[in-house]
């Protein structure tokens, strides 16, 4: 006949906690002897038969001691310089950015959507004038090598309006209409 354990005792032979012992006792998985002691054989068949092991369970891993701390400690360690790597990269990155801003070939993206809005307004406005502007005179010419001719002087004069316009709307320390790397 075995000998009974305690719960603690029962715990360790089973590679449990004590508090999962418990929990087995009262939800009548394993039961206790009328001496209030656990009969190891008895429990670890009634353990096996009656506990449905969790999907979640992960296997418990050993202490690290040894070569297997200065393994992981290896590892924190790589994580480390890795992490911190990145972080210094990232600054890098940051302080170039700052300082092609500081140096004028950065500009705020607000500055050029609103640069880009007035270029298109001008364009469009000048544009709009070659009809007012020719309609009478293309009205009264017969020849169609003419009327090219002056749709083409119109659109190259609109032309060059709308680059004097862009050049005398530009800061001369900075152009935004040229890219620089």
């Amino acid at each position: 006949m075995n000998k009974g354990m305690n719960i603690s005792e029962y715990a360790r032979h089973r590679g449990v906690s004590h508090v999962a012992v418990i929990k087995a006792l009262k939800a009548g998985r394993i039961s206790k002897g009328a001496d209030g002691s656990i009969d190891p054989v008895q429990a670890d068949a009634d353990w096996q038969e009656n506990t449905v092991p969790r999907i979640d369970n992960q296997p418990t891993t050993p202490p690290r001691t040894g070569r297997t701390a200065k393994l992981a400690a290896s590892r924190v360690a790589e994580s480390y310089k890795t992490s911190r790597a990145i972080r210094e990269s990232y600054r890098a990155q940051i302080a170039e950015l700052e300082y092609l801003r500081r140096s004028g070939k950065l500009i705020r993206a607000d500055q050029v959507r609103n640069d880009a809005f007035m270029v298109a307004r001008a364009t469009r406005n000048i544009l709009q004038n070659i009809p007012a502007r020719l309609s009478a005179i293309i009205a009264g010419e017969t020849s169609e090598k003419k009327i090219y001719r002056l749709l083409e002087d119109a659109i190259d004069e609109a032309c060059r309006a709308l680059a004097e316009k862009i050049g005398a709307d530009t800061d001369p320390q900075r152009s935004q209409y040229q890219t620089t790397h």
